[in-house]
């Protein structure tokens, strides 16, 4: 069986798409503009409520549109 880590947000990849900021999202989640910044910069893993309301917000489907995953070794 593999495992997986993620290797990468793709928030701003995401967010430039659809012309938004930060701060939109903060405005349109509730998810204060810091712990965004932070999931962005991948310094900081999304819990899995706030990552489902990203991806509902940005209308993604899987949660691999959200992130980069890599085989954990």
């Amino acid at each position: 069986m593999a495992f997986y880590k993620v290797s990468r947000c793709r928030l701003r990849s995401l967010l430039n798409e659809r012309k938004m900021t930060l701060r939109d999202l903060e405005k349109l989640t509730g998810i204060p503009y810091t712990s965004l910044r932070r999931y962005e910069k991948t310094t900081r893993l999304m819990p899995l409520d706030a990552a489902y309301t990203v991806m509902i917000v940005l209308n993604l489907d899987r949660i691999e549109e959200l992130y980069d995953f890599e085989p954990f070794k």
